[in-house]
C-alpha cells in the first residue's frame, strides 16, 4: 500500500523533459540571484578544453539554489554531451544559460540587437496573512517615500558594501537591517513592520532563511517612482 502512495506521489510530480523548458527554468534562477555559473565550472577544466567531466558538471549544478530532478539533470547531459564519452561540453552550457545577462558573441555582429532577459522575481509563493502584509507594504511605502526623495539607490548597498559576498541578491537577516540602517532607511520602521518584511521576502537558502534582496529593492522603486533594478 505504501508502495502504490509513492508511486502516486512520483507520477504526480512536475517532470520537464526537453532541454529547454529546464534552461528556462535555469535562466530565471541565474538571472534573478545573479549568478555566473562559468566561474563555478572553469576552474574544474584546467585544459581549457571547454568539458569537463559528468561528476564535475553535476557538482556545479549542485550549487544551483534550486533542485534539479534526475530526468532534468539527464536532459541537460545529453543536450550537452560532449564526443569524449561521460564529458559535458560546459562553455556551451554557460553561454546559453549566461545569455541571460548580455548576448553572447555580439563583437562579432556590432548590428545585432542585444537581448537581456528580463525576469520577474518570483515572491507570490510568500502568503501574507492580512495584517502581516499590510505591515510590510507600510515598511515598502516608508522606505520607497525615502529612497525617491534622494534617488537613493539600493543595489549598490547590497553589492558594493561586502554585504551580498556571493552575488545572489539575498542577504541574511542581520544583513538586511545592517544594510538599511546604513542608508539610513531603518529608523522609522517598526518591530512588527521588520518581521513581515521577513516573511514577505523569505527566500531559503539550504536550512537558512535569507532574503530576496532584489525583490525588495524592485518593489521599493516602484513604490518610490524609479527606474527599474537601476545598477
Amino acid at each position: 500500500m505504501k508502495y502504490l502512495y509513492e508511486k502516486k506521489q512520483l507520477e504526480r510530480e512536475p517532470v520537464m523533459r526537453d532541454a529547454e523548458g529546464v534552461l528556462d527554468m535555469i535562466k530565471k534562477k541565474v538571472h534573478e540571484c545573479r549568478i555566473r555559473l562559468s566561474e563555478w565550472i572553469r576552474d574544474s577544466d584546467r585544459l581549457n578544453h571547454g568539458t569537463v567531466s559528468r561528476q564535475a558538471f553535476r557538482r556545479a549544478l549542485g550549487l544551483l539554489p534550486i533542485p534539479l530532478k534526475e530526468t532534468e539533470l539527464n536532459v541537460l547531459e545529453h543536450y550537452f554531451k560532449a564526443k569524449e564519452e561521460n564529458f559535458i561540453n560546459w562553455r556551451a552550457f554557460c553561454e546559453e544559460v549566461e545569455s541571460v545577462f548580455a548576448t553572447p558573441h555580439l563583437e562579432k555582429d556590432p548590428l545585432k540587437e542585444a537581448q537581456v532577459l528580463k525576469t520577474e522575481v518570483g515572491i507570490s509563493e510568500n502568503y501574507l496573512p492580512i495584517g502581516l502584509a499590510a505591515d510590510a507594504d507600510a515598511a515598502i511605502k516608508k522606505i520607497g517615500g525615502l529612497v525617491g526623495g534622494i534617488q537613493l539607490l539600493l543595489l549598490n548597498c547590497s553589492q558594493n558594501g561586502n554585504f551580498d559576498q556571493t552575488h545572489r541578491m539575498t542577504l541574511s537577516q542581520s544583513q538586511f537591517r545592517r544594510c538599511l540602517m546604513t542608508l539610513g532607511l531603518a529608523d522609522t520602521i517598526t518591530e512588527h513592520e521588520w518581521i513581515a518584511l521577513y516573511a514577505k521576502y523569505r527566500h531559503p537558502i539550504g536550512e537558512i532563511d535569507n532574503i530576496n534582496y532584489l525583490a525588495f529593492s524592485d518593489d521599493v522603486y516602484e513604490v518610490a517612482g524609479m527606474v527599474y533594478r537601476t545598477p
